[in-house]
């Protein structure tokens, strides 16, 4: 199948399921039989899946075909006491992995305001074409329509789309389109999105081929989803399943002030100042870890002084060699020198805990351990 897939932009993709004479599956449901037998049944189902990333697409979806403004939603788990409760604890936990509660948040897909509900914020906007919309909270602004990411509000520190992204035909422009423009006109610093989706690993997982139908056109992998926020330019804050693995959960920042150049430099500097400070307080500094970044580290930071007094590292095959560039001696973490050392700063994300907890067994509780982004572990 020459075709590349949306998220990764792999062209390794190969038809997945098929089906025809199709009606919707979620908005098919009428008050008479002679109804129901005369419905639409004209849909078609043509899954494509990355075979790299496992994101799935129905390359006959058209999205002129679907209207929420007329079509009948009956949302089962509106109803559900599951997950009514879900609802509850996910956005708790969603306010958790905030750290803040966010100011003015837009709700894009709200259904009938449940989850938006259960967010304090100054300002709460749902956009929500259906007539799910009409029993919305009075405290939500709902805006009776689709949402339109290049004409749309896009002033929020907070961006919810639940059970919205399988329904968008390119995701991808839609996340871009409303973070360029968020860059442009928003007056906050940092933007937050809350996506939850269904698992495409479960249905891979066990063939369910129920899980397809015509109003979803997209079919989310948790490799993909996290590919999603590398094809956007954001951040991963939190990524993980729920319900039973059937949901897809995830937290997403970008952020203003995010240039990467500016980002490195700024690192740079700011391990910079926390070794002046430790020297100026007559602080004995070890970097542990004579690996590529304890050489790039010491590279950058031009260090030839004596401002790190040693580098530790548990390789036997490095023991009492000198780092290039710096000369540095790597000693091995029960050299007597190590002793005198009251700082450390572990170079390898890899082996935080490991280093950290050798560390104190050597060093004591008080040794003082920095990690990046050269904050105290």
């Amino acid at each position: 199948m020459s075709m590349h897939c949306k998220i990764c932009g792999s062209s390794s993709t190969e038809r997945k399921f098929k089906a025809t004479k199709q009606p919707l599956g979620r908005y098919s449901l009428f008050s008479s039989f002679e109804g129901a037998l005369s419905s639409n049944c004209t849909y078609k189902l043509d899954i494509a899946e990355c075979a790299s990333c496992h994101f799935a697409w129905n390359t006959l979806f058209d999205a002129v075909d679907i209207n929420y403004e007329v079509l009948p939603i009956l949302e089962s788990a509106s109803h559900a006491p599951e997950y009514i409760k879900f609802q509850a604890n996910s956005a708790n936990s969603l306010l958790a992995t905030l750290g803040f509660e966010p100011s003015r948040v837009i709700e894009i897909g709200g259904g009938d305001g449940s989850f938006i509900s259960k967010i304090n914020a100054k300002y709460r906007i749902m956009y929500e074409p259906s007539r799910e919309s009409n029993v919305c909270n009075p405290g939500i602004e709902v805006r009776k329509k689709y949402y339109e990411p290049n004409v749309d509000d896009v002033n929020a520190d907070l961006i919810i789309m639940r059970q919205v992204l399988e329904h968008i035909q390119d995701p991808v422009v839609f996340l871009r389109t409303i973070i360029k423009r968020y860059h442009h006109e928003s007056t906050f610093d940092d933007l937050y999105i809350y996506i939850e989706i269904p698992s495409y690993d479960q249905t891979r997982k066990f063939s369910r081929f129920a899980d397809f139908y015509y109003e979803h056109c997209n079919y989310f992998s948790m490799r993909s989803l996290a590919l999603l926020a590398f094809s956007i330019g954001a951040e991963i804050v939190e990524l993980q399943t729920a319900y039973s693995d059937e949901i897809l959960k995830a937290t997403f920042r970008v952020s203003k002030s995010k240039d990467i150049t500016t980002n490195y430099q700024s690192m740079i500097n700011r391990l910079k100042l926390l070794i002046q400070r430790i020297s100026s307080n007559n602080g004995r500094l070890a970097l542990w870890g004579a690996s590529g970044n304890g050489c790039t580290i010491l590279r950058s930071l031009n260090e030839k002084s004596c401002l790190i007094d040693l580098v530790i590292d548990n390789d036997t095959r490095k023991q009492g060699l000198y780092i290039g560039g710096s000369g540095h001696k790597i000693v091995s973490p029960n050299d007597r020198k190590v002793l005198c050392i009251n700082h450390i700063i572990i170079a390898s994300q890899l082996h935080v805990k490991e280093i950290t907890d050798q560390a104190r067994e050597i060093l004591g509780p008080d040794i003082k351990i920095f990690a990046f982004p050269f904050e105290s572990i």
